[in-house]
């Protein structure tokens, strides 16, 4: 009819909402889940949008399975368990090439074996020039390796075996942040000077630079200057007291100086030394320097807290001018010195012109002809005293050195370990691993055996990671 409005039939989604909303009580269930079927099949595109949506989110997003297993690939060290982990799965792969940053290498740990120098090679090319510590293993390097390494500008602190002079030469020229040189088994390089472009570094450890001259080491100390603060030159059969010289003149910031096996020491390039060093020194360890009989006592040394004077031939006057000048050692060790006695130690906390050493917290007096008489003397004068190392003293009783074997079992088993402990925890491990370290080893009496068997066993564990350690 005219006037009225023509009515619109409901759409089949409105009439699917009045039927649900119908009491359902009369309607068959086939029917009910009919219907709902035929719901879902009506709507694929909305389906298909919220589950784009969904991706998108997660793309973004990343699972929490891959934020717990970066937390705990973060955990390993960068060799070798990372190197292990990342055969896995291509995940985990992905997640530490490219996500986990490598700014150390350490492979002292890593058994060395044919592929070992391969994971050197993919693990220099996979820090991006982040790099800022890098401890290599016993391999010999080729020239590939060192394009690789002289790329990592941030290198800080560097360590290898063996290396040829012009590797060497090479990254000191391209590393300008280089701070620590450590070269280890070095007894075939020969150096003839060091060159004038290299940076300045601030420590420098040689292991067996038996071919490193007078001449070598000056032009390595003018080159480094006031910025070198330890040098450590171990079996430097070929030098001689000239470098106490060179150090006084050049490295007036010196902190810590080991020389080992050198040939002569002269009293007045000892003086010198001290006098030039007496502010900054705080470690000094010239063991098996057989030129060294007594020690120069016009300037005093308050810093000095550790010195080491095994296989020389100080005598007790030497240790008179020790109690005279360093009133702050703290750590002693007279390892195989057979030229002192009883008033020699005795004098160490006593002196006419200073308190003597009575900060002393450990004495080593391994293979000394001293009785019970400078145990007793050094326990009555140094309050801070730990422990006396008496091993393979024949003149000490039997109960005093089962005394002082016993603190030092504590002190070798125990967590806490002070400066001093440590020291000489970690100079014990390096006679077990090499006995040769010590002439008096093979002396030992029975009950100092029975203590090295107890510790033995932990220090191989240790392995030859403390070769280079004092």
């Amino acid at each position: 009819m005219a006037g009225k409005k023509r009515s619109t039939p409901p759409s089949p989604s409105a009439r699917n909402q009045e039927e649900d909303l119908e009491d359902e009580d009369d309607v068959p269930l086939d029917r009910i889940l009919q219907r709902r079927r035929l719901a879902a099949k009506t709507s694929p595109k909305q389906t298909n949008g919220a589950r784009t949506a969904v991706t998108a989110t997660t793309a973004k997003v990343s699972p929490l399975i891959e934020v717990a297993e970066r937390c705990i690939i973060e955990f390993l060290p960068v060799v070798p368990n990372r190197l292990r982990v990342e055969v896995v799965c291509r995940r985990w792969r992905r997640l530490i090439r490219e996500e986990l940053p490598v700014t150390e290498l350490d492979f002292s740990h890593v058994t060395v074996r044919p592929l070992l120098r391969r994971d050197v090679s993919a693990m220099l090319g996979r820090a991006s020039q982040q790099l800022t510590r890098l401890v290599l293993p016993d391999i010999t390097l080729v020239d590939a390796h060192i394009e690789l390494i002289v790329q990592q500008q941030n290198l800080r602190v560097f360590r290898a075996h063996r290396m040829q002079k012009k590797h060497i030469f090479n990254i000191l020229k391209n590393c300008p942040n280089l701070k620590t040189l450590e070269l280890l088994d070095c007894r075939a390089l020969t150096f003839s000077g060091w060159p004038r472009d290299a940076v300045a570094l601030r420590k420098v450890f040689l292991n067996g630079c038996n071919f490193v001259t007078n001449q070598a080491a000056s032009s390595l100390i003018t080159v480094c200057g006031d910025t070198l603060e330890k040098i450590i030159f171990t079996e430097a059969t070929s030098l001689d007291s000239q470098i106490f010289r060179d150090l006084a003149r050049h490295a007036r910031r010196l902190e810590e100086l080991t020389i080992n096996d050198c040939t002569s020491v002269r009293l007045r390039d000892f003086q010198a030394l001290t006098e030039a060093l007496w502010s900054s020194l705080r470690w000094l360890d010239l063991a098996s320097c057989r030129g060294i009989s007594s020690f120069p006592d016009a300037t005093s040394l308050p810093q000095l807290q550790v010195l080491i004077l095994d296989k020389t031939k100080i005598n007790d006057d030497g240790l008179r001018g020790i109690s005279q000048v360093a009133t702050s050692l703290r750590y002693l060790s007279l390892q195989d010195c057979r030229a002192i006695s009883d008033d020699g130690v005795a004098a160490l906390a006593t002196s006419d012109v200073s308190d003597g050493c009575t900060s002393l917290e450990l004495v080593d007096l391994k293979g000394t002809p001293v009785t019970d008489a400078s145990l007793r003397a050094l326990e009555a004068r140094c309050p801070r005293l730990h422990l006396v190392r008496v091993d393979s003293c024949r003149s000490v009783s039997r109960k005093m050195r089962s005394k002082h074997n016993e603190r030092a079992r504590r002190i070798l088993a125990g967590g806490n370990l002070s400066k001093c402990e440590r020291i000489f925890a970690e100079r014990k491990k390096i006679e077990m691993i090499d006995p040769n370290k010590s002439s008096s080893e093979s002396h030992e009496s029975e009950n100092d055996q029975e203590e090295d068997d107890d510790y033995a066993i932990e220090a191989r564990r240790s392995g030859a990671s403390y070769r280079r350690r004092r």
